[in-house]
């Protein structure tokens, strides 16, 4: 004690927020509030005034680590580089987590954030839930389109005269994907008779 004040100085809380995709500056602001980070020393989007508020070992806290640092790995790693290279670190409010011995995983954790991705606890989960996500994503399509032998049933009809007339009998198929699956119909090409359109 010097002069009956306490020689350690209180450390100031500074936060930082910018608005994001999905994740706006008014929730970001909100969780730090929470978090006990006075409002005034919270700073919106210039990264540079939060820096320069920073005095001595004190920290600039965010809510959702780097996701409030910007939209993609670039802009963050940018925002990052700026905060390392004044020398300074950056705490995430909710996990602790900081960014001189966490930077990697606040990087996958705010990447996953923004592209909409679920962690899994392991890698079988991870494919499992992909495995899980392909099918309800085909599976519109696949309900949607005629099944295979229809289709071939009707690619290869000679009384139908033309690919295009069999293309519009084919629901759900596409000429490339026709032609992927069944190779060519077997029809001379050109136009198959009548009048010649000028």
């Amino acid at each position: 004690m010097v002069n009956g004040k306490s020689s350690i100085a209180r450390l100031v809380r500074t936060g930082f927020v910018s608005a994001q995709w999905k994740f706006p500056a008014e929730t970001q602001k909100r969780i730090l509030i929470e978090q006990g980070v006075p409002e005034k020393r919270i700073i919106e989007e210039k990264l540079e005034d939060a820096l320069a508020m920073l005095r001595g070992d004190e920290v600039l806290e965010t809510a959702g680590g780097f996701r409030a640092l910007g939209g993609g790995r670039f802009a963050i790693m940018g925002a990052f580089n700026k905060i390392r290279g004044a020398g300074k670190v950056l705490v995430d409010c909710e996990t602790g987590m900081r960014s001189d011995t966490n930077a990697v995983d606040l990087l996958n954790i705010a990447l996953a954030k923004i592209h909409g991705q679920q962690t899994a606890a392991s890698h079988e989960d991870a494919v499992e839930r992909g495995k899980n996500g392909a099918d309800v994503r085909w599976q519109p399509v696949r309900e949607a389109r005629m099944g295979l032998f229809e289709a071939k049933a009707i690619w290869f009809d000679t009384k139908i005269r033309t690919n295009e007339k069999a293309l519009k009998r084919m629901k759900g198929w596409k000429r490339r994907s026709v032609y992927e699956e069944f190779g060519p119909s077997g029809r001379p090409p050109g136009n198959p008779g009548g009048k010649r359109k000028s």
